[in-house]
């Protein structure tokens, strides 16, 4: 929160060690500003970025392995936001 109240939003993700959990490297930088979306792995290379307050219909996967978020994925049906998300051990 900044220091008038206001609340920024960042592009910016980072990927917490899947091994410990403890340490944290810098992820992909999302389209546009968001929160609340959710984030799942898909296999140990891939994930799937979902919903979120600034970008509720769409999602895209990331693969780490060469840097790279694919174009926008529309989500089918629904507006997602404030999500929550499983954690599945891959």
């Amino acid at each position: 929160m900044n220091s008038d109240g206001s609340l920024d939003f960042h592009s910016s993700t980072e990927n917490a060690d899947g091994s410990t959990g403890s340490s944290f490297r810098q992820g992909p930088t999302l389209p546009t500003a968001n929160f609340d979306h959710c984030v799942v792995a898909i296999n140990q290379t891939h994930l799937f970025f979902a919903g979120g307050v600034f970008n509720p219909g769409y999602g895209y996967i990331y693969d780490a392995s060469s840097l790279q978020l694919s174009n926008p994925i529309e989500l089918p049906r629904y507006v997602r936001t404030e999500m929550s998300c499983p954690y599945p051990d891959v």
